[in-house]
């Protein structure tokens, strides 16, 4: 795996510093942002082949990590990923397959478990038996975040995306309650770690029960190394049908329209679900904004944590309408009761990142995350 350290002046060349050494520049001041940032770079912005290029600078230095490109519209195979304004010197990212688990640790330590074989919680019925989503969820404390199997809500899983009313050719099937289809593992399109970031890429399909495959599923997963203000992991869903147009619409029942990419939360104390409109002191459908957010105290924990799920701009239908409950869950409702018709050979892409915090939302500057997973500084390497 290619890895580059390079300086970073904030929009000029540092004074004294060689032009024959690689640089980063950064437009705009990446310090003012309030967080570390990470993001990735198209290696056409890396003017350089060496494997690293290692400068010193106040702080230790920046690392650029090679790592597979999510597939879209610019057709890139790899890009570099980074942390910008971060405090914290380069982690070791690993990947460790378990009982249909494959599960990732930074320098030893758990950060998520994305799970490619079929699970069941003893006790719960085997129509609840599930695959392809990703539990637990880990703080940087070692604190579990997610859910699977709650008693109130047997079909809930981690961070999963499903729809309750799944139509093709004139019937309808839920994939929320596991009923008449299922994801199903296919095979591993990347496995990649680093000293930045850990990158998944994985090829599921939907099938009908006992019968052939509707719906191809890519997801893709970046990981990237937790700082102090938090950790940001990336994920991308990509849905075709295969062979017959699928139709996927949200929860008619009372017109709450749930549906899409969901986070189930574990236990905690003192929850506070927080949008861009401020504190949400109701569970509410139908909310439009960009980004939600729910902190509390999880696992008998004395400190807090959260958990921001942010939508990208290039999403259709931007911003979707959310599913914000209290008893610990956020659903991002898309494309709600209004539906939306997957056809062969023209797949739809949806882009999230999940921010990861310490502390409850006013400490997670969700603002500035944010905007840097919107708006990142545009960067260019040279020697």
């Amino acid at each position: 795996m290619r890895y580059l350290a390079c300086l970073v002046p904030c929009l000029l060349l540092l004074a004294g510093c060689s032009r024959s050494q690689p640089t980063l520049h950064v437009a705009g001041d990446v310090a003012a942002r309030g967080v570390a940032v990470p993001m990735v770079l198209d290696t056409a912005a890396v003017d350089s082949d060496a494997d690293r290029l290692a400068i010193e600078r106040s702080g230790g230095e920046i690392v650029l990590q090679q790592a597979p490109a999510f597939p879209g519209p610019q057709a890139l195979e790899t890009i570099y990923c980074t942390v910008l304004n971060a405090t914290e010197g380069a982690s070791t990212f690993s990947w460790a397959d378990q009982d249909g688990m494959l599960r990732l640790e930074e320098d030893g330590r758990p950060v998520l478990a994305y799970n490619y074989g079929t699970q069941l919680e003893a006790g719960v019925p085997e129509a609840y038996r599930r695959s392809t989503y990703i539990h637990p969820i880990w703080n940087r404390s070692g604190v579990v975040l997610t859910d699977d199997f709650p008693d109130d809500h047997y079909h809930h899983r981690g961070l999963s995306w499903m729809w309750p009313r799944v139509q093709v050719a004139g019937a309808t099937y839920d994939l929320w309650h596991l009923r008449g289809v299922r994801q199903v593992f296919d095979r591993w399109i990347a496995k990649e770690e680093g000293p930045v970031c850990a990158t998944l890429g994985v090829q599921n399909t939907w099938q009908l029960d006992g019968e052939d495959p509707i719906v191809e599923e890519r997801v893709w997963v970046r990981v990237f190394q937790a700082t102090e203000q938090g950790r940001a992991v990336d994920v991308q869903l990509t849905f075709a049908a295969v062979d017959q147009p699928v139709q996927l619409l949200g929860q008619e029942n009372q017109n709450k329209g749930y549906g899409g990419l969901s986070f189930r939360f574990a236990p905690r104390e003192a929850t506070t679900i927080t949008t861009p409109d401020g504190t949400e002191g109701e569970d509410s459908d139908h909310k439009r904004v960009a980004w939600a957010d729910q902190s509390g105290r999880f696992g008998g924990a004395g400190v807090p944590s959260g958990v921001a799920i942010f939508q990208h701009a290039s999403n259709p239908g931007f911003p979707a309408a959310w599913t914000l409950r209290h008893y610990g869950f956020l659903g991002v409702a898309w494309p709600g009761n209004e539906g939306i018709t997957l056809t062969p050979g023209a797949p739809v892409t949806l882009r999230y990142r999940l921010w990861i915090h310490p502390g409850m939302a006013p400490a997670g500057h969700l603002a500035d995350a944010y905007a840097a997973f919107q708006h990142p500084p545009g960067v260019r390497v040279e020697k």
